[in-house]
């Protein structure tokens, strides 16, 4: 059964170690189809994907990575090799950022159907294009593998490790660390600017402004809130 988006993105983890339990084909397709509507620079479109559940080639692909980067394809479900044609020094950016969202789009679509995965790079070239049978012009950025995790199933990671929310949102500006600048009440006017009072209120959003009826000097409370649906 499908999930909402909200609850997949909140949901989506790194799935290492996969149950015997096969992908329907009609959701291994729809993980698909959100790789090839991902978007695209100029709709260049620069992907293909390779399809792979066959177990000797799952085991194969395990070790194109090296260091044990790509370990989890082996007990996958499914990979998906993510295939492009080699690319000019001036093109390279631009196809890895689309080669990623295709990527990214097809892992949400996969959590969206509380299937697990996790995605690797490829530094052994001639084994990915022996094993996914490449032409000489294309080369595998990425394989990730599908499946349904062997520990627990994908819930909500209600706390991440990730940094913290007020930490990696600016408003309006950049405003840096603002701890460093004044703890959890921060003096609005060390914004040096005529208005600084309130761009400094508008940037830092959803924050009480406090007046200390003693000395005349505002400052702004914290009291961001991650978004979550309950």
């Amino acid at each position: 059964m499908a999930v909402p988006t909200w609850e997949a993105i909140r949901s989506r983890r790194n799935v290492r170690s996969y149950s015997d339990a096969p992908i329907a084909g009609d959701h291994l397709d729809e993980i698909l189809e959100a790789g090839r509507r991902a978007p695209s620079s100029q709709n260049w479109q620069p992907w293909d994907f390779v399809v792979i559940v066959d177990r000797p080639a799952l085991l194969s692909l395990s070790e194109v990575q090296g260091h044990g980067g790509s370990e989890h394809v082996a007990s996958a479900a499914s990979a998906v090799g993510v295939v492009a044609a080699v690319a000019d020094e001036g093109s390279a950016r631009r196809l890895y950022f689309d080669l990623g969202q295709a990527v990214m789009s097809m892992m949400l679509a996969a959590a969206g159907l509380k299937i697990g995965s996790c995605h690797a790079g490829v530094s052994d070239q001639g084994l990915a294009r022996k094993v996914l049978r490449l032409p000489a012009d294309r080369f595998c950025a990425y394989v990730i593998s599908f499946g349904y995790p062997a520990d627990r199933e994908l819930t909500l990671i209600r706390h991440p490790d990730r940094r913290a929310f007020e930490q990696v949102v600016h408003r309006d500006q950049w405003l840096g660390d603002l701890d460093d600048v004044g703890g959890h009440q921060l003096r609005v006017g060390d914004v040096q600017d005529p208005d600084g009072a309130v761009r400094l209120a508008a940037a830092i959003g959803g924050r009480t402004r406090i007046k200390d009826v003693k000395t005349g000097i505002s400052r702004v409370q914290r009291n961001v809130r991650v978004p979550e649906h309950h």
